[in-house]
This record gives C-alpha cells, structure tokens and sequence, in this order.
C-alpha cells in the first residue's frame, strides 16, 4: 500500500468511490493515488535555485520516511543564524556589497544536473542552510575611496553545492548536491585603454622605488 494511502482495505460491502461512482466490490483494492515526485514551481521561485514552499510537497510521503528511514538521521542539520555568527565573530570591516543572510529549510531545490528535485524538511527532520544573497546584484561596489580609472566594480552573486536529503523522480530517497547563494563578492573589470592601464602600472612601480 503507498504511503499517503491510509484508507482501510477489509471494507465488507459495496460502495461507490466519490471520484468516478465506480462500484467498488469487497475482493477489489480502492485504487491508490500515485504520488508525483517532480516538484510545482511556485512563481516567486522561478528565478531562484531553492523554494521553500512547494504546493505540491509529499508531506505524508515524507513522514512515512522520516519514520521509516533510521540512517536519514545522520543528514539532518541547521546550519548557524547570521546573529549568532555576529555576536561570536570580530568586529568586520564593511561589506563591498550588501548582502541579506539568513537560514532557509528549502522543500525543493535545484541539483548539479539541473533537477528540482523535493527536499526532505519537516518538523523530526529539518536541513537549514545559510545564505547570503546580493541586495543589489550589478550596482557598483561601495568603495570609499574612489578605484583606478579605467576599472569598473559590480557585486556578483556567487553559489555553493550543498549536499541535503532528497527525493529522486523516482521516489527513492538519497543525499545529493543542490546550489545556494553562499556569497555577494565585488567584481572588478577594466573598460579603459590598455595604454593608460600599463602607464598606471608604471607610474606605481615608480612611486613605491623612490619611496
């Protein structure tokens, strides 16, 4: 019997299913739902790598094997909150780009083969992963004193294979490696003329020997 089927099957007299008035006898099994082990977008995920709420999410699927599954045990974990870190860490200097840290419990997320596939993340079992998302991916860095002429800076967001608890397509159940923002870096580009970049680098190097 599936596991989201919990409906008894010593039923002693015929009845119609409320599905399709199909006469159901007492020698036949009601028919079990199947479960659908590829995950619905909700729209705000589309342009992300993880989702945390799944309209479809096998909840009772995932119980049963949370239940079922001892060694799954061994995979659960939450990772540090960005306060926590703060308020242990040294003082830091300030951030070249904004960023919004936080632990998430993703119910889907996208693998290395570009699979979403769910995740396992219920009360009895919970995988929280930090993050660290750009506030505004593209703007320029904040650099207090004003770069090199020629260069450009922009905050890029950069990602991080985690490995969680998933359930395949095929329902099997099994860790594999899923991406997350991990990071907002400054990225720096020169736009100039490659002359006035090797003047420059001349220029320094002369500095630093009369110095």
């Amino acid at each position: 019997m599936g596991f989201n089927n919990f409906r008894s099957s010593n039923e002693r007299h015929i009845r119609f299913t409320p599905e399709s008035d199909k006469i159901i006898f007492p020698t036949e099994k009601p028919s079990e739902p199947e479960i659908n082990y590829t995950p619905e977008l909700a729209p705000g995920c589309y342009n992300s790598t993880f989702c945390e709420y799944v309209p479809n999410y096998p909840k009772e699927y995932v119980k049963h094997t949370i239940k079922n599954m001892e060694d799954l045990k061994y995979l659960s974990f939450v990772d540090e909150s960005p306060e926590i870190s703060q308020r242990i860490d040294l003082p830091e200097d300030d951030s070249l780009c904004t960023v919004d840290s936080t632990v998430i419990f993703p119910k889907s997320a996208r693998n290395k083969q570009n699979e979403w596939l769910f995740i396992i993340n219920e009360n009895s079992f919970l995988q929280g992963v930090r993050i660290e998302r750009c506030v505004a991916e593209n703007t320029s860095c904040k650099l207090i004193e004003g770069f090199a002429e020629g260069y450009m800076t922009s905050c890029r967001q950069k990602f991080i294979y985690r490995q969680l608890a998933a359930i395949t397509t095929n329902g099997t159940v099994g860790p594999d490696w899923f991406s997350f923002p991990s990071s907002c870096c400054c990225h720096v580009k020169f736009n100039g003329n490659p002359l006035q970049r090797i003047a420059s680098a001349r220029m320094s190097i002369n500095n630093n020997n009369n110095n």
